[in-house]
């Protein structure tokens, strides 16, 4: 699997991850199973490791049991798979920052929810996530974009902000969710 046990020189054993970073992994699960990634993070306490597709170069946070071992990887090869993830991925990544095509399929597209997205969206309404550099942007774009979903549906689906804004009020909303729906209202429709 994707656990190694070895002895120490004092003959202690030990046992470890075999997936290390930069590795390349295929997936064991989900709508991604078999396909091809690189590992970019590993949580060794947490027992997770963060991994870009190379097909689509969207990044997931995942188990390590739900990931295979393929290939032992330095950061110069590293460096030739993300170029050519970057490749493969550019057309994928430029659905999600379409403000177009995020809004004639948000209803449709079932990975609409990514980091791509919200990076795409928090910019059009000047918010800020987190730190672009940090190892949880990924996690953190895709809860804020989740957290704002049922605005965004409210919106995209009946088009008028005073009625969606009247909708909210009911659940008495903070002023400052009134202002993001007036922000996202004005992204999506001016």
């Amino acid at each position: 699997m994707n656990y190694i046990t070895y002895k120490q020189i004092d003959g202690t054993i030990t046992s470890g991850f075999k997936v290390k970073l930069y590795d390349i992994v295929t997936l064991n699960t989900g709508y991604w199973k078999d396909k091809l990634a690189i590992v970019l993070y590993i949580n060794e306490d947490k027992k997770q490791i963060k991994v870009r597709i190379i097909e689509c170069g969207m990044n997931l946070t995942l188990k390590v049991k739900d990931v295979q071992f393929v290939n032992h990887n330095n950061r110069t090869a590293a460096r030739s798979y993300i170029d050519l993830c970057n490749k493969l991925s550019k057309t994928f990544r430029d659905k999600y920052t379409d403000k177009q095509y995020i809004k004639d399929n948000w209803f449709t597209d079932k990975f609409i929810i990514n980091d791509i997205t919200a990076d795409t969206i928090a910019k059009g309404i000047g918010q800020y996530i987190t730190n672009t550099d940090s190892d949880r942007y990924s996690v953190s774009a895709i809860m804020w974009l989740s957290d704002i979903k049922d605005y965004i549906d409210a919106l995209l689906k009946y088009g008028d902000f005073d009625f969606v804004a009247k909708a909210f009020k009911i659940y008495n909303i903070t002023d400052t969710r009134f202002e993001l729906i007036r922000k996202l209202y004005h992204y999506f429709y001016d």
